[in-house]
């Protein structure tokens, strides 16, 4: 990924996110069934509208979280906080999901490498929003 690109939903978040509902219209999608054997196709492809049955749309993760957020009314953060350990700056991502009865939960990343950390807690709350609103 390139540092001044949004990450894009794999495969496998593309296919939960359309049996979600998602149907927001993008820029990319993965063909799910892509020639006459029925194999499937894990390479983003360009695509622009809604999706076809055999289409799953592959939005950014920050897409895919902000239709969580305003769809589905989800309420969510993802914080950033930093210590040394052993003299090194260890970075600490962690992701807190506010469900309506008043229960949160969330999951906590360490990394001694800053880059892309925050890319991979995006990508760990969406995978964890699309197993609980399947």
């Amino acid at each position: 990924m390139n540092d001044k690109e949004l990450q894009i939903v794999n495969f496998e978040q593309a296919q939960r996110l359309k049996a979600a509902g998602f149907d927001w219209e993008g820029y990319c999608a993965y063909r799910i069934v892509n020639n006459e054997f029925g194999d499937e196709s894990k390479e983003v492809v360009p695509y622009q509208g809604k999706a076809l049955d055999d289409y799953a749309l592959a939005p950014t993760v920050a897409l895919a979280l902000k239709w969580f957020r305003d769809v589905k009314g989800i309420k969510f953060t993802i914080n950033l906080d930093y210590a040394y350990e052993n003299g090194f700056k260890a970075y600490y991502y962690e992701y807190k999901i506010e469900y309506a009865c008043g229960i949160t939960t969330s999951k906590q990343f360490r990394t001694f490498h800053e880059k892309y950390a925050y890319e991979a807690a995006e990508s760990a709350l969406l995978d964890k929003l699309l197993i609980i609103n399947k």
